[in-house]
């Protein structure tokens, strides 16, 4: 049987859990809607703050990347390759 007072501190528990996420969901949709590159992001459809503002602050500035491929690389969504030339 559940003890009253368990049960009591698991509600109060999981009701200060919500109020904090919901205070960091407030905090990266405010910083996202004040960072240009992460409004652009968040034109493509399925993209929102989260996924934005992440994007943004892990990647920094695109244009440090040659092209596409050496993006891809950065973030590991293609192996990089060794070759020497050598057999």
């Amino acid at each position: 049987m559940a003890n009253p007072r368990n049960c009591t501190r698991v509600s109060e528990f999981a009701s200060s859990s919500v109020l904090a996420c919901s205070n960091v969901n407030q905090r990266v949709e405010e910083q996202a809607y004040e960072r240009p590159a992460a409004l652009l992001l968040m034109t493509h459809p399925g993209v929102g703050p989260v996924t934005a503002l992440a994007t943004d602050v892990f990647l920094g500035d695109p244009a440090r990347f040659a092209d596409g491929k050496t993006l891809a690389s950065y973030v590991g969504m293609i192996p990089s390759e060794l070759i020497s030339g050598e057999s």
